[in-house]
């Protein structure tokens, strides 16, 4: 498996983008591998910081480092893999009341939902559903 990494300028764009301040957005690239004009999250990445720790600064720096991922995916393996990171970042943001990540990244999908092929974030193109596990639960059923 080959290491994700994204171009360095188009990440910085994609950073403005989402709205990541520029303490936030050089901190975030400090703290990545950055060779040869491209970025690699380090195996061991974590905010370890005092004086900057806006969770919301640094979820839409993670957000915005994933699109760009996708974005420059070459192959359906590596879209996969990055929807994968999306969608597991929009998730958390809508769980952990980070509205405007979760947002931005309904937003993100909603503008290239056809380039995906995918009707929703929580629908995968590679394995559409069986009929047989298609269902129409009502709320009333869980009682």
């Amino acid at each position: 498996m080959k290491i994700i990494t994204v171009d360095e300028i188009g990440l910085i764009e994609s950073f403005a983008a989402f709205g990541v301040k520029f303490n936030y957005s050089r901190l975030f690239l400090s703290k990545c591998h950055v060779a040869k004009g491209r970025v690699a999250l380090t195996p061991f990445m974590f905010n370890d910081t005092v004086h900057l720790d806006n969770p919301h600064q640094w979820f839409v720096a993670n957000a915005a480092f994933w699109v760009r991922a996708y974005r420059e995916s070459e192959t359906l393996v590596e879209q996969v893999e990055t929807m994968a990171s999306i969608r597991a970042l929009y998730f958390l943001a809508g769980s952990l009341g980070q509205g405007h990540a979760h947002a931005l990244i309904s937003t993100w999908f909603d503008t290239t939902k056809e380039l995906h092929g995918m009707g929703a974030l929580n629908l995968s193109p590679l394995a559409p559903l069986p009929k047989k596990y298609e269902t129409t639960i009502s709320p009333l059923s869980f009682h």
